[in-house]
């Protein structure tokens, strides 16, 4: 943002995976909070660091795995012992006591709401699966280009762990237990032994501090909830990296079968849906009128492009972002007319 700030001006930023803005608080000690979490979320949380307001950090939260304050023997232990354990994984080869079981596509899902834009992603990964010959603990490991491996280990009663790791190193770490989130929830940006974010959840909710950290080691952003709070249902971007299984259908709320549900304006009830086909986006009205509708592949900027099935729809104010299958091309168009604008292959 350019030009003198005004007094609620805000600031966007991503902090690892999860996109976080802050609100500028102003000399009168206005409560900051993170938009992107919804309205009726917002209460018992206090924001007090933000990216233009940073504050040097105490030693009692150096963002060190060797401060004891943030993390625990077992817990070091565990982040040095996970690049040891995928050390020499394949597709088809795991971890020591696993054998394979086959591969599998899992769905990993964010609800996108940043600056004027809003809609649903939903990235498709192929995992290879594992069962352990000794216990009835699993594990699924994506193997992607861009964001390195992506592991889901759980025990038989749902303990275990996320891990995101990048040339062999922990990216993120997530805890869970009895299925939910609960522990450590770290990522490590900078080195192995720095942590850029931290936080702990307990049965599957945020409690205490979120702190993030620079790489000179300043606080860029805190908060603190003084009670539980649900923040990945609250959350505008998914909080986790837990692969899903894929649904067949989805049935919105308004008995429509399809997908990716977007309302356009909250006031009109517009909104836009694809279709079973997954290649069709329509329009409509709060009473279901069809406004209007548009085939992807066929849509005279598609020529060309390599298009699969739409994966989310993002809508940004007069115009709607089709994202297709992973992630190669897109499509605008006006939300008003259904006229597509332009393509592109990213």
């Amino acid at each position: 943002m350019t030009g003198e700030r005004q007094k609620y001006e805000t600031k966007n930023y991503t902090v690892g995976l999860v996109l976080i803005s802050i609100i500028g608080m102003t000399a009168h000690a206005e409560q900051l909070i993170f938009p992107y979490l919804r309205p009726e979320s917002q209460s018992n949380i206090i924001v007090t660091a933000d990216p233009e307001h940073r504050i040097s950090c105490p030693p009692e939260y150096a963002n060190l795995l060797s401060n004891t304050n943030l993390f625990s023997a077992a817990e070091v232990q565990q982040l040095k012992a996970i690049p040891l354990k995928y050390k020499n994984i394949t597709t088809n080869s795991g971890p020591a006591g696993t054998i394979f079981n086959g591969l599998a596509k899992r769905q990993w899902i964010a609800e996108l709401g940043y600056g004027n834009a809003i809609g649903t992603a939903i990235t498709i990964f192929q995992v290879s699966c594992f069962a352990y010959t000794n216990s009835a603990a699993w594990e699924e490991i994506s193997f992607t280009s861009y964001m390195g491996a992506i592991v889901n280990f759980r025990t038989e009663s749902g303990d275990g762990y996320n891990v995101q790791l990048i040339n062999g190193r922990v990216i993120r770490y997530e805890e869970y237990k009895n299925g939910v989130l609960d522990g450590l929830n770290e990522s490590q940006g900078f080195d192995e032994d720095h942590c850029t974010t931290w936080s702990r959840f307990v049965k599957g909710k945020i409690v205490g501090k979120f702190i993030a950290w620079n790489e000179g080691g300043d606080i860029f952003a805190e908060a603190e909830f003084k009670e539980p709070f649900d923040f990945l249902k609250y959350c505008v971007g998914q909080g986790d990296m837990s692969l899903e299984k894929i649904p067949t259908i989805h049935t919105n709320a308004v008995g429509e079968k399809g997908y990716f549900k977007t309302v356009i304006d909250p006031e009109t009830g517009q909104y836009v849906i694809v279709n079973l086909d997954k290649q069709t986006v329509t329009s409509k009205d709060k009473n279901d009128n069809v406004l209007w509708a548009v085939n992807v592949p066929r849509s005279e900027s598609a020529l060309g492009l390599p298009f699969g099935d739409i994966q989310n729809l993002l809508v940004d104010k007069k115009t709607l972002v089709l994202w297709v299958q992973a992630g190669k091309s897109s499509l605008v168009v006006d939300v008003h007319t259904g006229k597509v604008t332009r393509g592109a292959i990213h």
